[in-house]
């Protein structure tokens, strides 16, 4: 009788693990996609950036940011002497302590194509003495984003003539300008404001342009 009992048992563990066996023998594959299409325009905008008069960014205090452009072709105006130039008592050159965030991304999806830049000089030219670095910033929230710089300070009229996607990839481009402070890694040839420049108008203009696919 001992005998019988255990097969029976065999039995119905075994009809047992077969049924689990075919109930998960059984599997779907749910495919899904998005057409994130590549933005045929860019959006422009610029943040004022208060430095308070140190050269580490980690107290820099961002202002209000304006849209320069939101697609089409749209001028707008980087006014450094709308805060007034304080000569600095040690090192004896003129500064604002506030410098520009300029952030180009593109408008309505993705990359497309490079951004060209060009640069062009006015009379006395602001780009003896201002500085530009090339940025990829990237979103990290709502209300924050890093950046890290893929190339060294600039000069205006030294600039490359197009970011590639790659450099940008994941993010968008984000320029900083400023006015030069003889800091460490400012390009020759670029100089502050002192005593012996020339009093007038500096200016120039930066064209930013984008075709997209």
């Amino acid at each position: 009788m001992m005998r019988k009992l255990s097969t029976g048992l065999l039995i119905v563990v075994g009809v047992t693990l077969l049924a689990c066996s075919v109930a998960f023998a059984n599997s779907v594959n749910v495919g899904m996609s998005v057409n994130f299409a590549a933005g045929t325009t860019v959006e422009v905008k610029s943040s004022e950036i208060n430095s308070n008069n140190t050269t580490t960014p980690t107290d820099d205090t961002w202002g209000t940011t304006t849209t320069i452009s939101s697609g089409g072709s749209t001028s707008g105006t980087i006014n450094f002497s709308s805060r007034p130039l304080v000569k600095n008592p040690t090192f004896n050159f003129y500064s604002t302590g506030y410098y520009y965030a300029v952030d180009v991304a593109p408008l309505g999806g993705g990359w497309g194509g490079p951004v060209t830049l060009s640069y062009t000089p006015g009379t006395p030219d602001i780009a003896d003495h201002a500085v530009i670095t090339l940025t990829k910033a990237v979103y990290v929230s709502a209300t924050s984003s890093t950046d890290t710089p893929f190339t060294a300070k600039l000069a205006l009229d030294n600039l490359p003539a197009s970011v590639p996607v790659s450099s940008v990839s994941g993010g968008w481009l984000r320029m900083y300008l400023g006015l030069a402070t003889g800091d460490t890694g400012e390009p020759v040839g670029v100089t502050p404001f002192t005593g012996a420049s020339p009093a007038g108008t500096y200016s120039g203009t930066l064209t930013i342009s984008y075709t997209g696919a």
